[in-house]
């Protein structure tokens, strides 16, 4: 009897391993998307969303003298070890109106988040302002499918139609820049 019970047990331990059933470690932990941050500093956060597009990322925003960094997917960005002060700060991405504004930090080892802003398609000259010559440089190049001016493709899909020619000409006359406020 002790035999049998013996080759149960050893019978469904051999099913169980050829299953692949085993315990599994825990998963590692998901790698920070943004840098570490020193204590006795803070941290901005905030949001830069691009108009007409459903992939956000790839914004630069810069913060006073420290290092600019990039937005991500979602776009989402954090700029660490900030000392106190007051700071400029600006968002930037190619065919867009630029935001801007100024940021306080008082106190060491806060975060500071900003409120979300949205980035206006269509500056393609990044003088400013989304005006005729913005869309003269659009036509220039519609309809076709290797787009000479990456930045004429303002919902990101790889083409220069009319969904990029609607969003600029909605945007006719604004101005930037826009205003990146702190709260």
């Amino acid at each position: 009897m002790k035999r049998v019970g013996l080759l149960l047990v050893l019978l469904i331990s051999t099913i169980l391993c050829s299953c692949g059933w085993q315990a599994k470690p825990a998963a590692p932990a998901a790698p920070s998307t943004f840098p570490a941050q020193a204590p006795d500093k803070a941290r901005i956060v905030g949001k830069i969303i691009l108009q007409g597009r459903m992939a956000h990322g790839g914004t630069k925003v810069t913060v006073g003298d420290l290092p600019p960094v990039t937005t991500i997917f979602d776009g989402s960005y954090a700029v660490s070890n900030v000392p106190t002060g007051q700071y400029f700060i600006k968002a930037v991405r190619p065919g867009y109106l630029c935001a801007q504004g100024y940021v306080t930090i008082t106190i060491a080892g806060e975060t500071r988040t900003l409120p979300p802003v949205t980035l206006m398609a269509g500056d393609l000259n990044e003088d400013g302002q989304v005006d005729l010559f913005d869309l003269v440089r659009m036509t220039a190049a519609f309809g076709t499918q290797d787009i000479a001016d990456p930045r004429a493709d303002l919902t990101g899909d790889g083409k220069l139609n009319l969904f990029d020619m609607t969003l600029a000409g909605n945007n006719l006359g604004q101005t930037g820049p826009l205003v990146l406020e702190s709260p």
